[in-house]
């Protein structure tokens, strides 16, 4: 809160403190963990025993933790076959090892979502043509990012979120060249689809998949883990604070 020109932070486990100003740094919300309903929490300690007895294992989502949890799991032993289900079935990418930066215009000036893609899709057609990174590209969105989303409507927010998110977010999220290497050493089976139920069986989990044209298979695991991440959250105590005291607003998008 504002204590005259300064800002008081309360703590739950410790003093107050007072600063003369405050970074809120956490993107939007505080990311809560949900309830895990599909597997193991991929960030819990795995005993190198229960690694190397593994037959197979199953990652729910195919984003960083998955990577993450995938290679924890090979480096303590598991050798079986790994299989990872996604609603877009796209495998983390890896960074070029060239510098990659290409000029972009403003593109804002663009005006709309449609205009935006149309362009940079041609733009990046150029680039391959001439033997250039689509990753140049790429970069030169991401720095343009923040003045972009501001200029959009909210029905462009909207179908931003709804369609594109995805797929901006695996360009933008790319793996170090030597930590690609080894998730591409012993690549996993990539399922398009969900999974709509994890169930004990025995000792193993059984896991009831949807593919992207609909059709049900249920298959065994050893190891499930669920790696869907975090959902952000804006219910935290310190953004409801801000929104109290009127310090942030909430879009309609939340």
């Amino acid at each position: 809160e504002r204590v005259g020109d300064r800002v008081a932070l309360r703590f739950r486990r410790k003093a107050s403190e007072d600063v003369d100003a405050l970074f809120v740094a956490t993107g939007y919300g505080t990311r809560e963990p949900v309830r895990r309903r599909l597997g193991e929490d991929p960030y819990a300690p795995l005993e190198p025993h229960i690694a190397r007895r593994a037959r197979n294992a199953l990652f729910v989502g195919a984003g960083l933790t998955m990577v993450d949890s995938l290679v924890c799991l090979r480096r303590a032993g598991f050798d079986g076959p790994a299989t990872v289900v996604s609603r877009h079935g796209l495998l983390p990418r890896s960074h070029t090892r060239v510098h990659a930066e290409v000029p972009m215009v403003d593109l804002r000036e663009l005006k709309s979502l449609s205009a935006i893609l149309r362009h940079v899709r041609r733009t990046e057609r150029d680039i391959a043509t001439a033997g250039g990174d689509w990753q140049g590209v790429a970069n030169a969105v991401r720095c343009q990012v923040q003045d972009v989303w501001a200029s959009f409507s909210l029905a462009d927010r909207q179908r931003f979120l709804d369609h594109l998110a995805p797929y901006w977010e695996n360009i933008r999220h790319r793996l170090p060249p030597e930590l690609h290497t080894e998730l591409d050493a012993v690549p996993p089976e990539v399922v398009e689809g969900r999974v709509l139920e994890v169930r004990p069986r025995g000792r193993c989990q059984e896991a009831v998949i949807e593919d992207a044209r609909g059709n049900l298979a249920t298959r065994r695991f050893d190891l499930v883990f669920d790696c869907t991440g975090y959902r952000p959250s804006v219910e935290t105590p310190l953004l409801s604070s801000l929104v109290a005291q009127g310090l942030v607003l909430l879009d309609p998008l939340r």
